[in-house]
């Protein structure tokens, strides 16, 4: 390994480790709203397109090499974009994991508050 890893120590005893959902963080991004649509539509639109470019040509009966071209281009392209999308959705999670612990101060409890006070005062009464 290159770089070691950074490690940060907390005093577990003032601060409390939280951890919230990646998936919630990704959720309410708009990029990730934006990439999922333009992909579905993208991917919505295709077929049509492969269709166009099967009977381009009215008039003169397309030759079956052009015909499995545009499906092989069609296949292809979905295939792409779902590469693509999943790539792009995995690269956003992963980040979105990295920042998903919050550190919060630990609430005292109150009945530890009382019992450090009677240790501070000397009076140490237990049952």
């Amino acid at each position: 390994m290159l770089f070691p890893r950074a490690t940060a120590e907390i005093d577990v005893e003032m601060y409390q480790l939280r951890r919230r959902s990646p998936w919630r963080s990704l959720a309410v991004q708009w990029q990730t709203w934006l990439a999922l649509i333009t992909t579905i539509i993208l991917m919505g639109a295709l077929p049509y397109v492969v269709h166009c470019m099967m009977t381009a040509f009215p008039n003169n009966r397309s030759h079956i090499t052009f015909k499995l071209a545009a499906g092989t281009f069609g296949f292809l392209s979905e295939l792409l974009l779902i590469k693509g999308l999943s790539s792009w959705l995995v690269t956003r999670y992963h980040k979105a994991l990295q920042t998903s612990f919050i550190i919060h101060p630990r609430i005292p409890d109150p009945q530890e508050k009382e019992k450090d006070a009677d240790l501070r005062n000397g009076h140490l009464i237990s049952f």
